[in-house]
């Protein structure tokens, strides 16, 4: 499952243009590919459906302001006890947002394949 899953993930790299080439499948077995195959359909669809949308520039400044008052914040209490705050905290965020992350995915995959069942039974 995990060859697939980095297969998959290069894959999803090489269609928005983070990976040079399209990666090479030949350490799998056919079976893997078999599921590979339905995935990386799945993945072509979504690129062809999904749309890159630009944030609003009011969003863009609240953004910018929220990071910059919270540099200054973090410099100030991590000047306060020498070292910088939250790396516990901060690691668990990253974890929930890597779920959050795999969670989306699996609902849009899931999305995508129920409806090319409903699609398939019409």
């Amino acid at each position: 499952m995990r060859k697939i899953a980095e297969a998959l993930a290069a894959y999803i790299d090489y269609l928005v243009g983070l990976g040079p080439t399209c990666p090479d499948d030949q350490q799998l077995t056919p079976a893997d590919r078999a599921q590979l195959e339905v995935l990386l359909s799945i993945a072509d669809q979504l690129k062809r459906v999904l749309t890159p949308v630009a944030p609003r520039p009011d969003f863009e400044s609240r953004l910018r302001e929220s990071l910059l008052a919270a540099a200054v914040q973090r410099s100030t209490l991590s000047g306060r006890n020498g070292r910088a705050p939250g790396l516990v905290r901060r690691r668990w965020v990253l974890i929930g947002a890597a779920a959050g992350s795999l969670l989306s995915m699996a609902g849009i995959i899931t999305a995508v394949i129920l409806r090319q069942r409903s699609v398939a039974r019409l």
